[in-house]
C-alpha cells in the first residue's frame, strides 16, 4: 500500500482529518498504528478500507480487506452464522479453529448457540474469529483495537496466536498498548492529522 501526499476529509467537515500523508506499507508486514484519540487513526483506517477516498494526492489501497472493527457488530443468531459472515462456506472444523485462534476455544461446542448476551471481550474475540476466517481471501487484515476489552495475559495469548495465523499477510493493527506496538515490523504514529 502506498499513500503519496494524501489529504482525507470526512463528508461535511470543514478541514481534512489527515493532511499530506505519505507512507508505504510493504506487503506481508505487521504495522501498528498508535496515537491519541481524535488524532486521525479512524480516518486512516477508513481510507484503507475504501470508505473514504483521497481528496488530494494518490492512494494505492487493497481491493479486499478483512476487518475486525473496534465496535463489533454481531447478529442475533447462532455463533456459526456470525462466523460464516467471514467465510460463508467454512466447515465446522474451520469455524472451531477460528474460535480457538481468537481465544474462544471453550465455545467450539456451542456453534448452534444463540449469541445472546456476551461480554465486550467475547464480542471482540468473536469478531476477530470472523476476520480470521475472511483473511485468506484478503489482501489486508485490519484489526481496530482487538484487545481493548481483554486483560493483558489474554490479549498477549490472542495476539501470539494471530501472529502465527497471519504470517505473510499484511496486517494493520490499531492499539493503545505500547507492548503490542513493540511487536510490529513498523509503527505508524498518527497525531493531529499527521502521520510519522
Amino acid at each position: 500500500m502506498r499513500l503519496d501526499g494524501v489529504d482525507v476529509r470526512w463528508p461535511g467537515a470543514a478541514e481534512p482529518s489527515l493532511k499530506d500523508v505519505s507512507l508505504t506499507i510493504p506487503a506481508g508486514s505487521h504495522v501498528a498504528i498508535v496515537g491519541p484519540s481524535g488524532a486521525g487513526k479512524s480516518t486512516l483506517l477508513a481510507l484503507l478500507l475504501g470508505f473514504l477516498s483521497a481528496e488530494k494526492g494518490s492512494a494505492q489501497v487493497p481491493d479486499k480487506v478483512a476487518w475486525c472493527p473496534q465496535e463489533p457488530q454481531l447478529v442475533s443468531t447462532t455463533i456459526r452464522e456470525n462466523l460464516r459472515l467471514g467465510s460463508p462456506d467454512a466447515s465446522d472444523e474451520i469455524l472451531k479453529q477460528a474460535l480457538t485462534d481468537a481465544g474462544l476455544g471453550h465455545w467450539t461446542d456451542r456453534l448452534d448457540s444463540l449469541v445472546g448476551m456476551v461480554s465486550g471481550g467475547e464480542a471482540d474475540r468473536l469478531a476477530l474469529a470472523r476476520a480470521l476466517l475472511a483473511a485468506p481471501q484478503a489482501d489486508l487484515v485490519i484489526l481496530d483495537e482487538p484487545t481493548a476489552h481483554l486483560d493483558v495475559p489474554t490479549a498477549k495469548a490472542v495476539l501470539s496466536g494471530l501472529a502465527q495465523n497471519l504470517k505473510g499477510r499484511t496486517l494493520v493493527h490499531v492499539t493503545h498498548r505500547p507492548e503490542e506496538a513493540a511487536d510490529a515490523d513498523m509503527v505508524i504514529r498518527v497525531d493531529a492529522g499527521r502521520v510519522a
